[in-house]
């Protein structure tokens, strides 16, 4: 009886390794996945039912926390794009510092998206995402080395007639403060260009 024990004792050790395994890697793969879900994979995978509860104790014993999602954009990290940006980021030292106003436009997202994730202790959870169309807030702003000079809020995308009207509001501030010889430093949209 004691060796039976001993083997139950012995497989059940090792099953919950290769549960902690699983679900390890299932969070590794996608760390915004809900502990109901991981609950349903390993019903699905491994033929096991595992309450959450047991679930959230079996993270916890690897040290994983539950903590907001460090969202990664594809095209950002590109290794040109990176390059790029060391590139410009050189020549632009060069320049006097309260000559420089920095001109650009941005949309603010206003999508749902899980914002929560886990990862191991003291590493950020992160995740990659496609892009996805939903409401947005557009702001295009002047900034300088002491702040904002001026900014416009749209509730659509800048487009070259738009930005050319903030360009010309942004001249006839510098003229009023008498700023002359600054550098306007916008980035290569196609509304730039125009």
């Amino acid at each position: 009886m004691f060796k039976t024990f001993i083997s139950y004792y012995i497989l059940y050790k090792i099953s919950k390794l290769q549960i902690c395994t699983y679900i390890g890697n299932l969070i590794e793969e996608n760390c915004s996945i809900t502990l109901n879900k991981v609950k349903i994979k390993i019903l699905e995978e491994k033929g096991m039912s595992l309450s959450v509860a047991t679930i959230h104790r079996a993270i916890a014993d690897f040290e994983y926390s539950f903590k907001r999602v460090v969202l990664i954009s594809e095209a950002c990290n590109k290794e040109i794009n990176i390059e790029r940006r060391f590139e410009y980021a050189r020549d632009i030292m060069t320049k006097n510092i309260d000559d420089l106003i920095f001109v650009d436009e941005m949309g603010l997202n206003c999508s749902m998206r899980q914002r929560y994730g886990r990862s191991a202790v003291g590493t950020p959870p992160r995740k990659t995402i496609t892009s996805m169309r939903s409401q947005n807030i557009f702001i295009c702003a002047a900034i300088f080395r002491n702040g904002t000079l001026t900014f416009k809020v749209l509730k659509k995308a800048f487009n070259s007639d738009q930005f050319r009207i903030f360009v010309i509001d942004l001249l006839k501030k510098l003229r009023t403060l008498n700023a002359s010889n600054k550098v306007i430093i916008a980035d290569n949209a196609s509304i730039h260009k125009k």
